[in-house]
C-alpha cells in the first residue's frame, strides 16, 4: 500500500465534515502524499489522478484534499481532467476537501468524469472553479455517466461550491443522487461559463437519453444558485445571466428548499419524462427573477416551468419573473396531464420594471389543478398587451379539458392602463372554477374563443368573489346564450 493510504480511525476528519462510519470505515488517500502541491500554480492533476487510481484499486476509499488551490492544467482523458471508469465491478470512492479548491482553465469536458459502477459515494467540502475565457465549448465540474444500466447509484454531492461552469453537474445513467447544500455561482453571468454556446447554462442538467442512461431518484435541495453575483452584465458579451438551477428530465425528481436568483431563462425547468417514471415534485423553493442590470432578456423569463405529467408544484415563492409558474404542452403531441399547482405565491414587487405578462400559465394542460395560490401584481409592467394573473388555454385544434381553478387569491395593484385580467380562459372545456377572490383587475374573467350556455358565465360571477375594479366578465370571439 502506498504512502498516504491509511486506515480510517474511529473518528473521520470531522473538521472536513465527513460522517464517521465506524462500522464500515474507508481507507484515506491523501493527495499531498502523491505530490499534489495545492499552490494554484503547479499542475496537480497527475498526482490527484494517481491518488484516485489507488483509491479505486482499494475499492472503498476516501480521497482527501487538504487546504489549498489544486491547479489542473492537463487532462487524463478527452472528457475528464480527472477520470475514473470501471464497468466491471462496483467501487466506492469519496472526494472530501477541507478548504480545498480544484481550479481549471481547460475548455470542454469536465473536471471530474465519473463512469461505470461508481456507487455509494460522496463529494463534499470542495470548491470547483472554472477560470477559462469565453468559449463555444461546454465545461462541467462533475460529469456523472452511468450508462444505460444506470450504474452510478446512491451518490451525495453536498456542501461544495461551484463557480463559473456552463454545466456545473451533468447527470446521466444515475439512480439515487442527492445534491444538497451547495452553492452554484456565476460571477459575470453567461460570460463566466460559455457565452458563445447558447445551450442552457445551468447548475444541474438531467438527461433521460436511453439507451445511454436516465436520471432517476434525484433530489436537489437547500442549494443556492446565483446566476450573476456581480449584479451587472451590461459590459459582458452575452448581456445575460446564467439560466437557472435545474434543467432537463428525470424520474422521481424532487426539487425543494432551494434559493434561485439572478437568472435569465427558467429558474427550474423539467421537461416530459420519456421513461414514464414517477412524477416530479417541486416544492418550497424561493425563485427570484428580479432583473439584473444590463440583462437583455428582461430578467427571469419563467420562474418554474414543468411539462412532466403528474407533477406537483407546491408552496413555492416566485418573485419578479415574466411568467411565474408555467405548464406548456403546446409543443407536445398531447396535453400535459394531471399536474397540480397549489399553495404557491407569485409576486411582482412595486417598482420592478420587467415586462410581466402572466402569473400562473397553463397551455395544453388537461386534468390540472390550480388551487390555493396567491398571485399578486404590484408593479406596472413595461410594454403593451394584456396581463393575466392566471392564464388557462388549450389549442385551437386541441382543447384543454377539466381544469380546476379553485380558492386562489388574485390581486392586481396595476393601473387601468396595464389592461390586467384576473383569470383568462381560452380553448378550454369542462372547467371547474370557484372560490377564487379576484381583486383590483380591470377585468375579472376574460373568456376568449369559447361558446356555450350563458349559465357558465353566470357561474363564474356567482361562484367567485369579484372585487375587481372593472367588468366582471369580458367575452371575445365567443357566444354564450
Amino acid at each position: 500500500m502506498r504512502a498516504g493510504v491509511l486506515a480510517l480511525a474511529a473518528t473521520v476528519f470531522t473538521s472536513a465534515g465527513l460522517a464517521d462510519d465506524r462500522a464500515n470505515p474507508k481507507m484515506v488517500v491523501n493527495v499531498r502524499a502523491y505530490g499534489a502541491v495545492g499552490d494554484g500554480v503547479a499542475d496537480d492533476r497527475p498526482a490527484i489522478q494517481a491518488a484516485l487510481n489507488d483509491a479505486h484499486k482499494i475499492g472503498h476509499a476516501t480521497v482527501y484534499f487538504g487546504p489549498g488551490v489544486y491547479n489542473l492544467a492537463t487532462a487524463t482523458s478527452p472528457n475528464g481532467q480527472l477520470s475514473l471508469s470501471d464497468w466491471s465491478k462496483v467501487f466506492s470512492v469519496d472526494l472530501v476537501g477541507d478548504r480545498a479548491t480544484l481550479s481549471t482553465q481547460q475548455t470542454g469536458g469536465a473536471i471530474l468524469l465519473a463512469e461505470g459502477y461508481w456507487q455509494q459515494s460522496t463529494i463534499q467540502g470542495i470548491t470547483f472553479e472554472n477560470r477559462h475565457p469565453i468559449t463555444t465549448a461546454s465545461t462541467s465540474a462533475i460529469d456523472l455517466e452511468g450508462g444505460g444500466q444506470n450504474a452510478i447509484r446512491n451518490w451525495s454531492v453536498r456542501n461544495n461550491t461551484f463557480r463559473n461552469f456552463s454545466r456545473h453537474i451533468t447527470v446521466s445513467g444515475v439512480n439515487g443522487l442527492q445534491v444538497t447544500d451547495n452553492q452554484f455561482l456565476m460571477t459575470a453571468g453567461r460570460d463566466s461559463g460559455t457565452a458563445q454556446d447558447m445551450q442552457p447554462n445551468v447548475a444541474i442538467w438531467l438527461f433521460n437519453n436511453s439507451p445511454n442512461g436516465t436520471s432517476e431518484s434525484v433530489e436537489v435541495s437547500e442549494n443556492l444558485f446565483d446566476g450573476c453575483t456581480g449584479r451587472d452584465v451590461s459590459a459582458t458579451v452575452s448581456h445575460r445571466c446564467a439560466d437557472g438551477l435545474v434543467y432537463g428530465q428525470g424520474s422521481a425528481v424532487l426539487i425543494h428548499d432551494n434559493s434561485i436568483r439572478g437568472f435569465s431563462s427558467e429558474g427550474i425547468y423539467l421537461q416530459p419524462d420519456q421513461t414514464f417514471g414517477a412524477a416530479p415534485v417541486i416544492e418550497d423553493n424561493l425563485v427570484d427573477g428580479t432583473q439584473i442590470k444590463g440583462d437583455v432578456s428582461g430578467g427571469g423569463q419563467w420562474g418554474i416551468r414543468c411539462d412532466a405529467n403528474g407533477a406537483r408544484i407546491i408552496r413555492n415563492t416566485v418573485i419578479n419573473t415574466l411568467t411565474g409558474i408555467m405548464i406548456y404542452g403546446a409543443e407536445l403531441a398531447s396535453d400535459v396531464q394531471n399536474e397540480t399547482i397549489a399553495n404557491n405565491s407569485v409576486i411582482t414587487t412595486a417598482g420592478a420594471a420587467q415586462p410581466f405578462r402572466k402569473g400562473i400559465e397553463l397551455v395544453g394542460a388537461s386534468n390540472a389543478i390550480v388551487s390555493g395560490n396567491t398571485v399578486t401584481f404590484a408593479s406596472a409592467p413595461t410594454g403593451t398587451g394584456e396581463i393575466s394573473l392566471i392564464y388557462v388555454s388549450g389549442l385551437a385544434t386541441r382543447y384543454s379539458n377539466t381544469v380546476t381553478v379553485t380558492n386562489n387569491n388574485v390581486v392586481s395593484s396595476l393601473p387601468s392602463s396595464a389592461n390586467s385580467t384576473g383569470i383568462f380562459l381560452q380553448w378550454t372545456s369542462g372547467w371547474q372554477i370557484g372560490g377564487n377572490t379576484i381583486e383590483g383587475s380591470d377585468t375579472g374573467f376574460h373568456v376568449f374563443n369559447l361558446s356555450g350556455p350563458v349559465a357558465l358565465i353566470n357561474a363564474l360571477v356567482a361562484q367567485n368573489l369579484m372585487k375587481n375594479d372593472g367588468q366582471n366578465v369580458q367575452i371575445t370571439n365567443g357566444l354564450f346564450q
